[in-house]
């Protein structure tokens, strides 16, 4: 990430209501963007990396303390994973995404989010995968334009936004359901995905994907 005088050292705790999707491996938002044009692997480094720059929540991993409360910290955050895959064909890009979203987010490494694309000299397509912990739709929708953005003009200032609002009982909209049955349904995914994780991971990492540095 480039370093930016605008943007602070964060540390806050992750409040019960985000903690619920804090790990559950099926809330995952996703945005695909097809391109027109030749996009190399430095101009889409680039754009991510002011995009981080921009958005509060791409500087930041969770950690568990000593009583197993979670917290956003931006201290010791590694690098958003990018990723470049050739492109085969107009619906190879869903076979990549089908593979992509089995891969576990290291939330405790890096921010949970992955931009992987599916390239060729003359169209390619974009795909943004984030957890809803640190995004919704709307939120993806914003950051793919703000991408789109930077990639167009690479030498543009960034305007780094203000730290989002923690989600609590207070701010949450009345029809979004806090279900009990909901809560033990992810709890109960979660625990099935803990046990796999590192099987998918090493069953992933064969395939043609290679991260760029």
């Amino acid at each position: 990430m480039l370093e930016n005088p605008k943007v602070k050292k964060y540390e806050r705790k992750i409040t019960p209501l985000e903690s619920l999707f804090a790990r559950s491996p099926s809330a995952i938002v996703t945005v695909v963007a097809r391109i027109k044009g030749s996009i190399s692997n430095s101009m889409l480094i680039n754009a991510v990396s002011k995009v981080q720059q921009r958005h509060h929540h791409l500087r930041v991993r969770i950690k568990q303390d000593q009583h197993n409360a979670l917290w956003f910290t931006s201290e010791g955050v590694k690098e958003i994973s990018v990723e470049i895959v050739p492109r085969d064909s107009d619906d190879h890009w869903i076979k990549v995404y089908q593979e992509i979203c089995q891969i576990p987010f290291e939330f405790d490494e890096r921010p949970p989010i992955r931009f992987i694309l599916v390239q060729s000299p003359l169209k390619s397509e974009l795909i943004i995968l984030c957890h809803h912990i640190i995004c919704d739709g709307l939120s993806l929708a914003y950051l793919a334009r703000d991408l789109m953005v930077h990639l167009g003009e690479p030498d543009r200032e960034v305007e780094v936004l203000p730290n989002p609002v923690p989600i609590n009982r207070d701010n949450i909209p009345r029809e979004v359901s806090l279900n009990p049955i909901i809560r033990f349904l992810i709890n109960r995914i979660n625990k099935k995905w803990e046990k796999r994780k590192y099987i998918l991971t090493k069953k992933i990492t064969k395939t043609s994907m290679q991260p760029i540095g």
